[in-house]
């Protein structure tokens, strides 16, 4: 009698902590100087809509103009886009996430597993707020390691509802290379630009494009919705990926909360052109430093 207690206890144990991590969600904040970037939440469901932003500075005055910043992914053959977070996938499965932040810095790691049990992918996300001449920035880097035997082909989506104050009256322009949208006024500037080069965008508003990656459905973007005239904006980039077994890849992103757009020094230019090359250096170093250990072993 006592070891059928026992396993029913170690069963009430392992099933109480799975619903602890499924219900973990984050509120972590970063800051510099007179800037914040909070992350108040993150979803707990696959189907989640939660996961609110916000992002504002004191010096230059920027009032919060974000409403939810976030990522969704889909790995080929799944049915669906999913969100970073702490859930159990329908058919099997799971996606757990564990996060923190110090300073300027947040960081989160996921770690994504099929019905099986077997880790899919992992990935470590971080957050770096900076303030520029003319506000604010957040610059998000994506690592995506594949830590299977064959080529693992997946796309990531980074979703941005910007409230440029006040909500019902913003415009937008731009496109693959980045989107810019402001108030009617011009008084107050969000940028979404991707670092590393995405395969499409698409603007829509809200809360349909929210709807789309978070539906039981596969959706891809579209390349559409700009220029974007007076309304509730919402819009998204998209990269597709194919990363080799034991290997890693880059996406690069910022979000900016600016004042005006301010042409940058020259020097700015060719730091941000630096990120989307370091990008590559790093994953070309990544997959030298794996050749080589694989040579050695050899």
């Amino acid at each position: 009698m006592k070891s059928h207690y026992l396993l029913l206890g170690l069963v009430l144990l392992v099933g109480s902590l799975e619903a602890k991590l499924n219900a973990q969600t984050f509120n972590l904040s970063i800051t510099t100087g007179s800037s914040t970037y909070n992350q108040a939440s993150t979803p707990t469901t696959e189907g989640s809509t939660t996961f609110t932003s916000n992002f504002s500075a004191t010096t230059p005055t920027l009032a919060d103009n974000l409403f939810q910043n976030w990522w969704f992914y889909r790995v080929a053959g799944d049915t669906r886009e999913r969100p970073f977070g702490n859930y159990t996938k329908t058919g099997g499965g799971a996606v757990t996430m564990t996060g923190s932040a110090a300073a300027n810095v947040m960081t989160f790691n996921l770690t994504e597993t099929d019905a099986a049990a077997v880790t899919r992918f992992t990935s470590v996300l971080t957050f770096t707020i900076t303030n520029v001449a003319n506000g604010t920035q957040v610059a998000q880097r994506l690592v995506v390691t594949n830590p299977g035997a064959t080529p693992l082909s997946l796309s990531f989506f980074n979703y941005a509802d910007y409230d440029v104050p006040t909500a019902s009256s913003n415009t937008a322009t731009g496109g693959l290379g980045g989107i810019t949208v402001t108030n009617t006024a011009a008084t107050q500037f969000g940028q979404h630009t991707p670092l590393t080069p995405a395969n499409a965008f698409q603007v829509m508003p809200f809360s349909t494009l929210r709807g789309l990656l978070a539906d039981t459905a596969v959706n891809n973007l579209s390349n559409s919705g700009l220029p974007f005239a007076a309304g509730d904006y919402t819009g998204a980039f998209q990269w597709d990926l194919t990363i080799a077994a034991g290997d890693s890849a880059i996406i690069d992103v910022a979000l900016s909360n600016l004042n005006s757009l301010a042409v940058p020094e020259p020097g700015t230019i060719a730091l941000m052109g630096m990120t989307g090359i370091s990008s590559l250096i790093a994953f070309r170093f990544l997959r030298r430093k794996r050749a080589l250990r694989f040579a050695r072993k050899m």
